[in-house]
């Protein structure tokens, strides 16, 4: 019986820890595959966030880039429209005489003076340079004027710039007066001798810093040479009256003003495209002009 008892309860103590070690095993089991899928769903999902990411980003960029060209594209069809309707007939085929003034006094710093030049130059690129297309002549003025370039010395536009840029500045007053006297009394925008061409649009470019040293003598200057049939544009640099330069322009479309040198790059288009439609205007008034004096004749 004694013996019975002891195999009995051997039995159950090998049992019970038998199925405490299964239990163990189950629940460890259990747990590792619980633990397993929750860490495969955080990494699927952070690996699904940083995927998302990713190619939200790239997604992003690429509309970006494209709304880019597109932009650019867009713009560059404005401006080339712009520049078609603005300019470009004017550029290739209107003919015309142009002088280009530039103020050369010493209150213009050898910074300012380099940027009028070059701004001179590079205006004169706008336009086809020829005996049968644009002529343009430089002169400088202080207190004394300066003839530089003849109406009809380059046919090339990177020999004017050449030119123009190795111009000496004067440094000394401003009397515009005697520049626009001096362009009126030699004829160098009317004279044959100075390259000046009959029945083309004549245009006179002045660029200044300053008041001139007599108004009234300049603002008369500028009304003997309007007298000639010279349609005159007026560049003010940091000038804040003006009056003056109102009084020398053509007309409230031909004057211009920008804060200091710097800034005359900013209006070099402009100041084109209003040289080219007063140029064409000129033209077709001229071609007018001859067209009715011929039907004149014939009759």
């Amino acid at each position: 019986m004694l013996l019975f008892c002891v195999l009995t309860y051997l039995l159950f103590c090998v049992l019970t820890c038998l199925l405490f070690c299964l239990l163990t095993c189950l629940l460890f089991c259990v747990l590792t595959c619980l633990l397993f899928c929750v860490l495969t769903c955080l990494l699927f999902c952070v690996l699904t966030c940083l995927l998302f990411c990713v190619l939200t980003c790239l997604l992003f960029c690429v509309l970006t880039c494209l709304l880019f060209c597109v932009l650019t594209c867009l713009l560059f069809c404005v401006l080339t429209c712009l520049l078609t309707f603005a300019g470009p007939e004017c550029w290739k085929y209107v003919a015309a005489d142009i002088y280009t003034l530039a103020d050369a006094s010493n209150s213009i710093f050898p910074v300012g003076w380099g940027r009028e030049l070059a701004f001179i130059a590079n205006l004169a690129k706008a336009f086809i340079l020829g005996p049968k297309d644009v002529q343009v002549a430089f002169g400088i003025f202080s207190t004394k004027f300066e003839h530089i370039i003849d109406l009809n010395r380059y046919t090339d536009s990177d020999q004017f710039a050449a030119d123009v840029l190795g111009t000496t500045q004067l440094r000394e007053l401003t009397f515009t007066y005697d520049a626009l006297i001096a362009i009126n009394r030699e004829g160098y925008l009317t004279n044959s001798s100075r390259g000046a061409r009959p029945n083309k649009p004549k245009v006179l470019i002045v660029i200044t810093d300053g008041q001139s040293d007599n108004i009234t003598k300049t603002l008369q200057a500028a009304e003997d040479l309007r007298k000639q049939n010279i349609t005159i544009f007026a560049i003010g640099v940091g000038i804040t009256n003006l009056v003056e330069l109102q009084g020398i322009a053509s007309g409230p479309e031909s004057v211009f003003s920008v804060k200091n040198f710097a800034a005359l790059d900013s209006i070099r288009d402009q100041i084109t495209t209003t040289v080219c439609e007063d140029l064409t205007k000129k033209e077709e008034q001229m071609d007018d002009g001859r067209y009715n004096n011929k039907r004149k004749n014939k009759w």
